[in-house]
């Protein structure tokens, strides 16, 4: 028997991988807890958590693993996962959209397709000879794989929410192991060179975890400021006044007032602007407002903005209009953007070469 496919050595190359693996998760899950705590808890003070905000539960952490996760693991583990947060994200057109943005420079990063992602996430460039063999045995391993993925629906608290998501991530660093001796074991017994069998341990993603181990405070705060950036992004509206009939009539009536959020990209030239005719010469008028934000969470969003990007997010002197803006949303919109690339730079320094 070759030595890379000693029982021995085996177990003790795949033991090493997983519990590397292991505290990876465990990292990710103290900072993403910290991060989503802090969030609510300061929306709290400044008297802003309303209902739908404190259940917010999936679509925050499938969006913090898309914007911030950093390694090939959280981006397999993430966009698998993120069909649990579907219904948070169809709600929440800021965060879906910020959550895509993330999955699209993820999926450069990597360079797999869909179609072949989970089979490069277990044999590396080993897949390559074992695709034209592929038999039930495989396509076992990467279906069971990829349905350890998943976050809960919805929580009792973010606590508690956070450390079962955790221990999911942690359930499928397992199976990830387990799909990978299965391949080891599999590429062995089926395919005609034991090269194959090395270049799963050269190859495979699972045996090269990040080398360097995670900044907790740095990873919290990228992770709050992804949160304030979405939940800026989700300050501006539409609101559509129509008179009243009675109005015109010369008699008394009640305006009817509609409010939407704008779902329009804020660097869009279709983006809506304010009216210059203010009248309501038609019976009806639209406008667009922002919510504002208050004092409390504009010095902590700066705090926070400062440390990641080295700057105020809310610049003096610029709040003629309220401190929420167009241009506050196009900035809102680059930050995550920019959260978006640097993981993605990550991801990239994480793969084998």
């Amino acid at each position: 028997m070759t030595g890379c496919t000693d029982p021995n050595l085996m177990a003790l190359r795949l033991g090493k991988a997983q519990n590397e693996w292991l505290i990876r998760c465990s990292d990710f899950g103290s900072a993403y807890c910290d991060a989503v705590v802090k969030y609510k808890e300061k929306l709290k003070e400044q008297e802003e958590l309303n209902k739908e905000r404190a259940e917010l539960y999936a679509g925050l952490i499938v969006s913090a693993l898309a914007l911030c996760g950093g390694t090939i693991f959280t981006s397999v583990f993430g966009i698998s996962a993120s069909k649990d947060a579907a219904g948070e994200l169809l709600k929440n057109k800021a965060l879906s959209v910020a959550t895509q943005k993330g999955w699209d420079r993820a999926k450069t990063a990597i360079s797999w397709t869909d179609q072949n992602a989970t089979a490069k996430f277990i044999m590396g460039k080993a897949w390559d000879k074992a695709e034209k063999k592929l038999d039930a045995t495989l396509t076992s391993a990467f279906e069971t794989l990829i349905r350890r993925a998943s976050v809960p629906s919805s929580g009792a608290n973010d606590r508690k929410y956070a450390q079962v998501a955790q221990n999911n991530m942690e359930n499928m660093v397992r199976e990830w192991s387990n799909s990978v001796n299965l391949a080891i074991q599999w590429a062995y017994q089926n395919l005609d060179d034991d090269d194959s069998v090395e270049e799963i341990f050269k190859t495979s993603p699972f045996f090269h975890p990040p080398k360097t181990s995670i900044d907790m405070p740095r990873m919290t705060d990228r992770i709050e400021l992804s949160f304030w950036m979405n939940d800026v992004l989700q300050r501006d509206f539409l609101k559509t006044t129509t008179r009243s009939p009675n109005y015109f009539a010369g008699g008394v009536g009640v305006d009817r007032v509609t409010c939407k959020p704008i779902t329009t990209d804020a660097w869009s030239k279709d983006y809506p602007s304010r009216p210059r005719d203010r009248s309501f010469t038609t019976g009806k008028r639209t406008e667009v407002f922002y919510q504002q934000v208050g004092d409390v969470i504009v010095k902590h969003i700066n705090t926070l903005y400062a440390k990641v990007f080295g700057g105020p997010f809310f610049l003096p002197g610029t709040d003629l209009y309220g401190n929420i803006t167009h241009e506050t949303i196009r900035c809102a919109q680059t930050a995550i953007i920019q959260l978006a690339d640097s993981n993605a730079v990550e991801i990239r320094k994480s793969l084998p070469v």
